[in-house]
């Protein structure tokens, strides 16, 4: 977990890289006249008229862990060098829905600092950036997760169903590591290619596989029921997103997870408690307020567990329109569905009516058959 520590003293040192020592390395200034020559002896650049711009630029070489960026804007902004520097690396790492942007791309990053160079009509930054992670090292990490999840075979499954396989393959996967002096073993390379990692690693490793299946879910980082920096996620199922900690489950059998899909009442019993940080205001993507009325309405979190016992999450085969009984209205529900696509999961998996993971003609003829009468129950 010393990443986390080492982590959160770069972000609150990017704050002030300008006034204070940075842990990673600090923003200099170069002069005017420098500047210029610079300009003059260099190519043809491209001028981002943006942060915003310029952040995209960015997050795309930051995906390829690319260590030395240099971005050249028309303004300032009315902010600062380094307060620039930093905005830009914060809308870098902002959620996208991708599985190696987002909170992966921002729990890659060690840290980052450079150089700044002004002249009249811009203002050139070179960042450098360092990472746990090398390119080839990523690619790694794609390639094992979509074997993974080719063999767990998640297809036309529910977010919740999803969740949990991802849960239980990573559980049962990956070790904790003692190993605090390698940097892998706070990444989900660590947790594929050695099998171990600390609480970074697991909660990587979570968030990318569930992306990639599409799951919204988000990496929390805070302190954990011992009072450490800790990560953990909260996952979405059924419009509601619920807390998930497979750190603390690693290595459980299934029956025996105590940090699974537990809401905001239930996630702790004991008297030691998960706290989300409370991150920076000028850094919203990189140090998120977890406690924020903009997060909350974002990714609201029920207040206790997923229960999929409850009248609410039980599923009858057939039940296309989620109304409780069979009728015509449920034939022409899963044509539909099967024209242009189910509304929801829940639907999805009503429609599946021979419980194959697919919804195919089968499921059409077997409803059509129940409510002609041809056949009384479906098949187990």
């Amino acid at each position: 977990m010393r990443i986390l520590r080492k982590f959160f003293a770069v972000a609150a040192a990017l704050t002030c890289l300008v006034s204070a020592a940075p842990a990673y390395s600090a923003v200099s200034y170069i002069s005017a006249s420098a500047a210029q020559e610079a300009a003059a002896s260099a190519s043809a650049v491209q001028v981002f008229a943006s942060s915003e711009e310029a952040a995209e630029y960015l997050r795309t070489q930051l995906v390829q862990r690319n260590p030395e960026v240099t971005l050249t804007l028309s303004s300032k902004e009315g902010l600062t060098g380094g307060e620039l520097m930093n905005k830009i690396v914060d809308l870098a790492v902002a959620e996208t829905g991708v599985s190696n942007e987002g909170d992966y791309l921002r729990m890659s990053m060690a840290g980052h600092g450079g150089y700044i160079r002004s002249t009249a009509n811009s203002v050139t930054l070179d960042i450098s950036i360092d990472y746990y992670t090398t390119a080839e090292q990523e690619k790694y990490v794609s390639d094992r997760i979509a074997s993974i999840l080719s063999l767990l075979r998640l297809s036309g499954k529910s977010d919740y169903e999803k969740i949990l396989s991802v849960y239980k393959w990573v559980t049962a996967n990956v070790a904790y590591s003692e190993d605090f002096e390698n940097d892998i073993v706070y990444t989900a390379y660590g947790a594929l290619h050695n099998g171990a990692s600390v609480c970074q690693g697991y909660a990587q490793l979570t968030y990318r596989m569930l992306r990639e299946l599409g799951v919204n879910v988000r990496m929390i980082t805070g302190t954990g029921t011992g009072g450490g920096n800790h990560v953990w996620l909260i996952a979405e199922a059924d419009g509601w997103y619920y807390y998930i900690d497979p750190t603390y489950d690693g290595g459980m059998a299934p029956a025996d997870f105590m940090f699974f899909m537990k809401g905001t009442e239930d996630f702790d019993l004991g008297a030691e408690k998960h706290v989300p940080g409370y991150g920076d205001p000028k850094l919203p993507h990189l140090e998120p307020n977890y406690h924020s009325e903009e997060f909350a309405s974002a990714y609201p979190i029920h207040d206790t567990a997923y229960d999929i016992s409850s009248p609410a999450y039980r599923l009858i085969p057939g039940d296309v329109d989620l109304n409780g009984m069979l009728d015509a209205f449920d034939n022409t529900a899963l044509r539909q569905g099967m024209l242009y696509g189910f509304n929801t999961d829940r639907a999805r998996l009503a429609a599946d009516i021979d419980g194959d993971g697919y919804v195919k003609i089968n499921d059409l003829v077997l409803l059509q058959s129940f409510l002609t009468g041809k056949i009384r129950e479906f098949p187990e």
